[in-house]
């Protein structure tokens, strides 16, 4: 999905590799129009969160992989991208909700009465050998 957004500034072209995202994930983000060298940073809006800063190449690009926050709203939002001198582009990401681990129902005591039967039945294990030979 790709946006161009021409201002007194420049024209922004930005593109997003997907137009959607899971929380947690990483999207590929380019945009041209930029300075050569430009600071450019890279946020997700509803909320402003910083993503990323990069710097313009010599022909004005930037690209960049950006990890989308496992902590990130469900719905809809904004990659923006805003360059040292104001220029600014975004392109619209649907982003759903982080993939939740099954849990295991294991409880601490759980694991250390089995990490102990562990270590206990190695030792036993070792002693048998030891009286039989």
């Amino acid at each position: 999905m790709t946006f161009t957004v021409t201002t007194e500034l420049a024209t922004i072209t930005v593109a997003a590799g997907t137009a959607d995202a899971q929380a947690g994930t990483e999207v590929d983000v380019t945009g041209e129009g930029f300075q050569p060298g430009e600071e450019v940073t890279i946020e997700s809006h509803s909320s402003p969160l910083l993503l990323a800063t990069v710097n313009a190449d010599a022909s004005g690009v930037v690209a960049a992989r950006v990890l989308i926050p496992t902590a990130a709203e469900p719905g809809a939002h904004h990659l923006v991208l805003t360059g040292a001198t104001g220029a600014t582009g975004r392109v619209p990401l649907d982003v759903s909700a982080a993939a939740q681990l099954a849990a295991t129902g294991a409880t601490p005591q759980a694991l250390l009465l089995l990490a102990w039967t562990l270590v206990a039945s190695g030792g036993a294990l070792m002693w048998v050998r030891r009286r039989a030979s």
